[in-house]
């Protein structure tokens, strides 16, 4: 049975994908960055809209120039007119880098997104894990047992304990199956979990194998340079809205009357008196002052998570080296112990005793691994590591 199960994660080893493969096809199959990073693409498009000409107009009129209009003696004119709005050439060139500013703050939406999307992701990623780690250390535990159950049956056989013993070290035995069982279905969810966020076949395995370290690629935060990408769009609408005339309309008239030909060419343009943007440029400053204040809290707020996570992370590793010293301790005993119960000179309750603290130390361990782990993730997030 043990060749069988070792055989069986050997072939489910060979065959996983790994972290780095799964993170991928994550991102590919997400709708909301595939939406996200579209809208660099309509941003661009709009801005290429606002900065487009309008339409010429056109106008023809007919007019009757006769003073005899009742003795049907006409005389007929002609009056022909093309109008054309345009843009002021810096007024074209600061929409286009608002244009561009917009861009940034879609592609600063995304990254803000993805960066979030490969937070949790790493989460369900170590969820997962973290049950194939339980498995591993039940099987060790297992394994223990069995060579345990194994003395027990030779000394019932031999007639040296009762069979109540023999009995009590089966249920202990059935226990931890019970045990293995339930954590199948733990891990068959946690699997399921990673997999659907991924949106990925259930068909496929999922190594264990990636360990999450603190990187050293740091970054500013995805939401600070949203916010600053956000400054840039208002400081490049206040520029624009310096100017009080954006365009002018150029016209050309041509009249043709009964004595004469008239050709007119001329423009005309807003005069700067009632509407000087001043409400607008003051929200503008208004929205910059609101995103440095947004700004400046964000970055002091993860000032204070980054300390104290790096203080739980030193008492997390201090409490695990005195785990580490402690468990060295118990193995010791209850090898001390087993040897004495293969004499015959201590009871199998007292070992057992032995075994399930040695399995709590195990698991006390195993859990402050991962919660360092669980920490590493969030100190990268925080760092910006995850920020493209």
């Amino acid at each position: 049975m043990k060749s069988i199960l070792i055989g069986l994660f050997i072939t489910l080893n060979i065959h996983a994908q790994t972290y780095e493969y799964i993170l991928e096809q994550a991102i590919k199959n997400s709708r909301e960055l595939n939406v996200l990073k579209s809208q660099q693409e309509q941003v661009s498009l709009q801005g290429q809209i606002e900065r487009r000409y309008k339409n010429p107009n056109i106008e023809f009129e007919v007019a009757d120039f006769s003073s005899e209009f009742l003795t049907k003696r006409n005389d007929f004119g002609v009056k022909v007119a093309v109008r054309q709005s345009i843009l002021l050439p810096h007024i074209i060139e600061e929409k286009r880098q608002i244009t561009e500013e917009r861009v940034d703050v879609a592609r600063e939406s995304y990254a803000l997104e993805r960066s979030d999307f490969i937070y949790r992701f790493n989460l369900k990623y170590l969820a997962h894990k973290k049950v194939l780690a339980k498995i591993a250390l039940h099987h060790k535990v297992v394994e223990i047992s069995n060579t345990l159950l194994t003395t027990v049956k030779h000394r019932y056989e031999a007639g040296s304990i009762a069979k109540s013993e023999y009995l009590t070290a089966k249920l202990e035995q059935s226990k931890l199956l019970n045990q293995g069982e339930a954590l199948k279905i733990e891990l068959l969810e946690a699997k399921n979990t990673l997999l659907s966020f991924s949106n990925i076949s259930n068909e496929i395995e999922v190594d264990a194998q990636h360990h999450f370290l603190v990187s050293n690629r740091k970054n500013s935060p995805a939401l600070v340079q949203l916010n600053e990408a956000r400054e840039r769009v208002s400081q490049a609408k206040i520029e624009l809205l310096t100017h009080s005339t954006e365009s002018i309309e150029l016209f050309s008239e041509l009249e043709q009357e009964p004595d004469q030909d008239v050709f007119r060419v001329g423009f005309s343009i807003d005069l700067p008196t009632f509407n000087l943007h001043d409400e607008e440029k003051q929200l503008e400053k208004i929205n910059i002052s609101n995103q440095r204040i947004s700004i400046a809290q964000r970055l002091k707020a993860i000032e204070i998570q980054l300390e104290q996570l790096n203080n739980e992370k030193l008492a997390l590793n201090q409490l695990n080296m005195g785990y580490g010293r402690f468990i060295g301790e118990q193995r010791e005993l209850f090898e001390m112990y087993k040897r004495s119960y293969d004499l015959a000179k201590v009871n199998l309750i007292k070992l057992q005793e032995l075994l399930k603290n040695i399995i709590t130390t195990e698991e006390k361990i195993l859990e402050n691994n991962f919660v360092i782990e669980q920490k590493n993730i969030k100190i990268n997030y925080l760092q910006g590591a995850y920020h493209e």
